[in-house]
């Protein structure tokens, strides 16, 4: 869907260090497992808890199973803390530790660790094995349960000795846990969860081919194609190393914390792959593994479009500087109202065009900008440099077009001008660009118009020096809704956006969470399935901003006051949530009865 969006495209910037003794709080934000229910967990993230304790855990271990009820009574017991077991067999299918779950009556979530992901980065080597993970993300307690066994042919009448318990006590009154006895049990080999390296053919390709093959393949705007082992095995150690740094396929938000149908993210066990792929040397595998390469259309991806736009003249860019924010205003020469069903954006310069934000402009504005500004278009960055009238999508590299469901369109009115904003980064040489955009009208009848409400907090003032300022933002659904896509947005001091809504009935659903921001990679992040907002849901927005010397993207040094605006320089807070009327039905005549707006904080 091409819905309202403010800039396109993501990386998520955490820290994966397979094997490192202490996680970061990076790293223990990006892992996720699913566990036996289908749930998704953040093992290493213990959110409002105490610390996390994970159990390591081999199913047909006779030690690893004695200790089932002792697990149960700790997690019972600890409510401040997360509890999990992970079982650590690479061999363990889902139905098996299902079985073997209800056979040893194991409460705690249990998560399969089949590569050994977990087994490397807590740097666990026995099962059963605990070790505790803080809410800063680093081990603060790896070893044995309690003293019960003292060797593997030693088990006490019961135990005298109950370490786990007292680290836990120590940990949650904020002590530093000095005693950590080894644990007694089953040894981990962690070389077993890699017997069969993965192959390029077999394991690689269909990661590749399914994530990254969009702009990785020749004409497009990434730097090298990833289609064939000859240009993927010469890079294995660099592919592990952004995919396990979350660098690459860019995608910011958080798993687990709403549902998207354009999620590019990675799961831990891919990225495993990558990783041990990378440490068994790349091998290339059997030709009869590898699976077709994909194929992508020529041209116009949607089919060739009922209008073409494109500026009248190239757009020059100079081989180096910084990047520029250049604004075409083209215009529409519509005699009547169009409603727009997909917009397709082809750049005429993939090497040097980062993304593409297209506004309309009814009001003459955009021209008057444009016309004193010398040469193609005008420069205006973080916004168009005015209230715009509307916005009708974009693009970024792996974001593709597609058509609204039937019966829905974007107005653009009669007499329009779009306003088509280009982020342009340099190539090294000198470039020129000459983007276009295809609008295909929609077909057949339209009963509802796409909108947009902008969530803001308008009165921003960051202090100077502030290093975790929160804003908040809120707005009161007034009529019975229908919403397909939330779009963040701030500028170069924000660090965090959460956006949640709360229905009538209380049920809090989760929109999306950007947990690690970054001005140059955002995003418009479509609903896997469009969410029902009755009339009277809650819609809120918590950001923060680091307005400090230490953030490296601060444009201003020293640090000073920084208030809502339309500059790089100044910041906003802000979310679209684009959206239908459920009432609305323009077939009918029956529109939107006057569009009653929500309610929302400034």
């Amino acid at each position: 869907m091409q819905l309202a969006r403010v800039k396109v495209a993501a990386v998520i910037c955490c820290l994966l260090a397979l094997g490192a003794g202490v996680a970061s709080r990076a790293q223990a934000g990006s892992m996720e497992f699913a566990d036996l229910s289908g749930t998704i967990q953040h093992p290493l993230e213990a959110g409002t808890n105490a610390g996390s304790v994970l159990i390591f855990y081999w199913h047909d271990c006779p030690i690893c199973n004695s200790y089932a009820p002792e697990i149960n009574r700790l997690s019972a017991h600890y409510t401040n803390f997360a509890f999990y077991i992970v079982q650590v067999d690479p061999d363990l299918t889902p139905d098996a530790a299902r079985v073997h779950a209800r056979q040893f009556d194991l409460h705690p979530p249990i998560l399969l660790d089949r590569r050994h992901v977990l087994v490397r980065l807590a740097k666990a080597s026995v099962a059963p094995e605990a070790v505790v993970f803080g809410k800063a993300g680093d081990v603060l307690y790896r070893g044995r349960i309690d003293n019960l066994y003292a060797g593997l042919n030693q088990r006490r009448a019961e135990a005298t000795e109950h370490d786990l318990r007292a680290a836990l006590d120590a940990i949650a009154a904020g002590r530093l846990v000095t005693n950590q006895p080894p644990a007694v049990g089953c040894l981990i080999a962690t070389s077993v969860a890699k017997v069969a390296s993965p192959t390029f053919d077999k394991d690689i390709a269909p990661v590749l081919y399914k994530n990254c093959a969009v702009c990785h393949r020749p004409g497009e705007v990434a730097p090298f194609s990833l289609l064939t082992y000859r240009d993927t095995g010469k890079r294995a150690k660099q592919i592990a190393r952004v995919t396990g740094e979350r660098i690459m396929p860019p995608w910011k938000a958080e798993a687990g914390f709403g549902q998207f149908a354009n999620d590019r993210h990675l799961t831990p066990e891919q990225i495993a792959l990558f990783q041990d792929w990378a440490e068994a040397g790349a091998p290339e595998g059997q030709s009869a593994d590898l699976p077709s390469a994909p194929k992508f259309t020529d041209g116009w991806t949607l089919g060739e479009p009922d209008v073409v736009l494109e500026p009248d003249e190239d757009y020059p860019l100079a081989a180096e500087g910084p990047d520029i924010y250049r604004c075409f205003v083209i215009p529409t020469k519509f005699t009547e109202d169009h409603y727009i069903g997909a917009m397709e954006i082809r750049p005429g310069n993939r090497k040097v065009v980062h993304h593409v934000i297209v506004h309309f402009d009814t009001t003459g504005t955009a021209r008057e900008l444009d016309a004193r500004d010398p040469g193609p278009g005008y420069t205006s960055f973080g916004g168009v440099g005015f209230k715009s009238s509307g916005m009708i999508g974009g693009w970024a590299p792996g974001i593709l077009p597609t058509f609204l469901p039937e019966g829905i369109g974007r107005l653009v009115p009669s007499g329009a001008d779009l306003v088509v904003q280009v982020h342009y980064h340099r190539s090294g040489k000198p470039e020129t660009d000459r983007t276009k955009v295809g609008l295909y009208f929609t077909r057949g009848i339209v009963d509802k118009k796409v909108r947009a409400w902008p969530l803001a907090k308008l009165a921003l003032r960051i202090p100077a020096g502030d290093s975790d300022y929160v804003a908040h933002a809120s707005l009161t659904v007034p009529r019975d809704v229908t919403a397909y896509r939330v779009t963040p947005h701030m500028h170069l001091l924000g660090r965090e956006m959460k956006v949640t809504a709360t229905l009538p009935d209380g049920t809090l659903l989760p929109l999306v969470h950007v947990n690690n921001w970054d001005f140059n990679w955002q995003t418009s992040y479509q609903f896997a399935t469009p969410l029902q907002l009755p009339a009277g849901t809650r819609v809120e927005l918590e950001a923060h901003y680091d307005n400090s010397a230490g953030n490296p993207v601060n444009p201003n040094n020293p640090p000073k006051m920084v208030k809502w605006g339309e500059q790089t320089t100044d910041e906003m807070c802000l979310a679209f949530v684009a959206y239908t009327l459920n009432s609305e039905h323009l077939a009918r005549g029956a529109a939107a009865h006057g569009e009653q707006e929500p309610s929302a904080s400034k």
